[in-house]
C-alpha cells in the first residue's frame, strides 16, 4: 500500500497540473478573444465599406454683391477633365449666386462660363448659404468661405472635392474603393492639402472638420483649413480604415512657391515635346511605361505618381512668356502643365468642344 505522504504528493501534483492547464486554457481563450475583438474592428477585405461616392464637388462663391459669375478656360478644363476621366454620377457646383445671375452668366458670360453652365447634364448647381461671420469676426477672404462650404457639402453628400485649379490626370476608382473612409494628400511642404480630397458621406474626418473649423476659425489663412486638416487627418489615421494620407506627388506634385509655378507653367520657347514615346506617355502597361521613361527635355516632369495636379498659383508672380492657360498653350507642349493636361485637351477637341487654335483664356 502507498503511504499517505506518497498519495498526498501525487494529489498535489495533479492539482498543480490542473491549475496550470486551466490557466493555459484561459490564457489562450483570452488571447483569442482579444485578437478576435481587434480583428472585428479592422476593415475586412471581403466586407469593405461602400466606396467613396463618385461625386465631384466644386465651390464658386460671390466675392461681393456686385461680382459676376465667370469661369476661365483653366476652370473649364478642370471640370471637363474630372467629368471625362473620373466619370462621376454628378458634379456639384456649390454657389451663392442667385438664379438671375446664373441665367445672365449662362446667356451672356464668357465662352467658358457658358460652357460650364450649359454643356454637361452631370453638372448640378447647388445653392448654399454662406456664413459672413464666425466667432464674432467678419470673414475677410472668399477662400475661407469656400473652406467652410466644402466640408458642409462633402460631409452631407460624400465624394471628391476639387478646387478649380486641380486637374484630374487619371481615375481614382482604385482609391475610392480601397476601403478607406477618406483619402487625402500632402503638399510638398508637408501639410495636408484641402483643395483635393475624397470623403465618404458622413465620415468621421469630414464630421470633425465640419465642426472644428468654426471653433478654431480666426481669419488666418490656415488655422481652420490646412492646419486643422493636417492635425485631424494625422490623428484619425490611427483609426482603422478612416484616413489614407497620400504622399505629395499623388495630388500636389508642385508647391505654392514662385519657383514651382515657373517650373509648372512656364513655357520654354522650344519645339513641342513629342507625344510618344516619352516619360509622360499615356501607356498603362507597367513594362511599357518602364521602357518609355526617357525625357525629350531636361525640364520634363514625370507625372506617373500623380492622380491629380493641383496647379497652385503664387499671387502676383509673373512668368516670362506665360499669358494664361488656353487650348493653344497646351497644344504647344512646351510646359509641364501642358504635358500633364494635353490628353484632356485632345479629348475636348475630338468631342468638338473647342478648336486647336482657340486662344481665349
Amino acid at each position: 500500500m502507498q503511504s499517505l505522504s506518497t498519495i498526498s504528493r501525487a494529489s498535489a501534483i495533479r492539482v498543480v497540473l490542473a491549475l496550470i492547464l486551466t490557466f493555459t486554457v484561459c490564457l489562450v481563450i483570452s488571447q483569442k478573444s482579444a485578437i478576435h475583438s481587434y480583428a472585428e474592428r479592422l476593415p475586412k477585405i471581403a466586407a469593405r465599406p461602400h466606396p467613396i461616392p463618385n461625386i465631384v464637388h466644386y465651390t464658386q462663391l460671390q466675392k461681393t454683391e456686385h461680382s459676376d459669375l465667370h469661369f476661365s478656360f483653366e476652370a473649364f478644363l478642370s471640370l471637363y477633365g474630372a467629368l471625362r476621366i473620373l466619370k462621376p454620377e454628378k458634379i456639384y457646383i456649390h454657389t451663392n449666386f442667385n438664379e438671375s445671375m446664373l441665367e445672365r452668366a449662362a446667356q451672356n458670360g464668357s465662352k467658358w462660363t457658358r460652357m460650364v453652365l450649359t454643356t454637361f447634364k452631370e453638372v448640378i448647381i447647388n445653392h448654399v448659404k454662406v456664413a459672413e461671420h464666425v466667432n464674432g469676426m467678419k470673414i475677410k477672404n472668399i477662400e475661407a468661405k469656400s473652406d467652410l462650404v466644402r466640408w458642409e457639402e462633402t460631409y452631407d453628400k460624400g465624394g471628391i472635392y476639387l478646387d478649380w485649379d486641380v486637374h484630374t490626370l487619371r481615375d481614382v476608382k482604385i482609391l475610392r474603393e480601397a476601403g478607406f473612409q477618406n483619402v487625402v494628400g500632402r503638399q510638398p511642404d508637408g501639410p495636408v492639402n484641402t483643395g483635393c480630397f475624397m470623403s465618404q458621406k458622413k465620415s468621421a474626418m469630414a464630421g470633425v472638420m465640419r465642426r472644428e473649423q468654426y471653433i478654431v476659425f480666426d481669419n488666418s489663412w490656415g488655422a481652420h483649413s490646412v492646419d486643422l486638416l493636417t492635425t485631424v487627418a494625422e490623428r484619425l489615421a490611427g483609426s482603422p480604415g478612416e484616413v489614407l494620407i497620400m504622399e505629395a506627388p499623388a495630388f500636389a506634385p508642385y508647391n505654392w512657391q514662385a519657383g514651382d509655378m515657373d517650373q509648372l507653367m512656364g513655357p520654354h520657347n522650344e519645339s513641342p515635346v513629342p507625344p510618344f514615346p516619352q516619360v509622360n506617355d499615356v501607356a498603362q502597361d507597367p513594362y511599357e511605361r518602364w521602357n518609355n521613361k526617357s525625357r525629350s527635355r531636361d525640364w520634363e516632369h514625370d507625372f506617373s505618381p500623380s492622380y491629380f495636379l493641383h496647379a497652385f498659383k503664387f499671387r502676383g508672380h509673373k512668368i516670362e512668356g506665360y499669358k494664361g492657360v488656353t487650348v493653344k498653350y497646351i497644344l504647344e507642349r512646351d510646359s509641364n502643365f501642358a504635358l500633364a493636361t494635353w490628353k484632356t485637351v485632345q479629348m475636348g477637341i475630338e468631342e468638338g468642344l473647342f478648336s486647336p487654335d482657340d486662344d481665349e483664356v
